[in-house]
C-alpha cells in the first residue's frame, strides 16, 4: 500500500495486480459498463496483465501511511509504479500494459 505526496491517489500493488484510486479528478472515464453495479471509473487497475477502470465499493484512500516520493519507483514481481509530481505510472513489464493517472488525464496503454 502506498498514497502520492499529494495524497490524490492512494494504491494496492502485489507481485501480480495494482490497483490505485484517486480523489480528486477533472477526467471523465468511459461509459459504466452494464456489468458494473458499484462505483465506476474511480480509479485504474492492472490484473492479469490487463488494464482496468475500477469497479468497487470501497476506496484505498486514506488506507496507507507509506508515500512514494516523486521520482521514486516502487515494484512487485513484474508491476511496477513510478512516481513524478505530474503523474503516477504504473506498467507489467510483462505485457507492456499499464496506465498513467493524475488529477488532470488518464491514459490507458
Amino acid at each position: 500500500m502506498f498514497r502520492t505526496p499529494s495524497q490524490n491517489i492512494a494504491c494496492a500493488l502485489t507481485r501480480s495486480h495494482v490497483r490505485c484510486d484517486i480523489v480528486r479528478k477533472s477526467w471523465e472515464p468511459p461509459a459504466r459498463p452494464a456489468d458494473c453495479e458499484l462505483d465506476w471509473g474511480n480509479g485504474l487497475a492492472i490484473s492479469d496483465g490487463e488494464t482496468t477502470f475500477t469497479c468497487t465499493g470501497d476506496t484505498l484512500i486514506g488506507t496507507s501511511e507509506t508515500t512514494l516520493a516523486y521520482g521514486e519507483g516502487l515494484q512487485a514481481g513484474t508491476i511496477r509504479c513510478d512516481s513524478t509530481s505530474f503523474e503516477l505510472t504504473c506498467r507489467d513489464s510483462r505485457t507492456g500494459h499499464g496506465f498513467s493517472l493524475s488529477a488532470s488525464r488518464q491514459s490507458v496503454f
